[in-house]
């Protein structure tokens, strides 16, 4: 047995044990929504023992128990052009989770992906950013992205 199927087993064990939970990639094939899932802990402090300095990994997980404890029909976006973190098909929103959007880089990553998403489109979508402690509103090509903060969207029913 080779490293990679000891790790799906282990996945798949710690899923069946209800510490794991799966979002699969709107875009991919049967096969593929089935072999390449994204996994969440449905606790995050389970997720703090494993990573360090992750801020971003922790703050996606909060996001991804939030919509997953409001069961809402929810996939990833990972395509051409595209890499969404959250899609939820049944009121159109694409959520990108970012600590913070002060970095050029990460900016540039989240906008894009979302505005690129957006236009291509023919749905009219509702764009949301979650940073740790940043609000904004940011207006590109006719589309507004929604930068909030993880206290807004928590308990703000987003």
């Amino acid at each position: 047995m080779s490293k990679k199927d000891v790790i799906i087993d282990y996945c798949r064990y710690i899923k069946d044990s209800f510490l794991l939970f799966t979002i699969e990639n709107y875009f991919s094939s049967f096969v593929d929504k089935n072999s390449n899932p994204k996994y969440y802990f449905r606790d995050n402090g389970v997720l703090n023992l494993f990573i360090d300095g992750k801020k971003t990994s922790l703050l996606e997980n909060i996001v991804a128990i939030h919509l997953y404890r409001r069961n809402y029909e929810m996939y990833y976006l990972k395509g051409n052009k595209v890499d969404i973190d959250f899609y939820i098909p049944d009121d159109n929103t694409l959520i990108q989770v970012a600590y913070s959007l002060d970095d050029q880089d990460t900016y540039d990553r989240e906008v894009s992906n979302m505005i690129n998403y957006a236009n291509d489109s023919k749905k009219e979508m509702k764009l949301i950013t979650v940073t740790y402690d940043e609000k904004n509103t940011i207006e590109i090509d006719g589309k507004l992205i929604n930068v909030i903060t993880l206290k807004d969207f928590l308990f703000n029913n987003y």
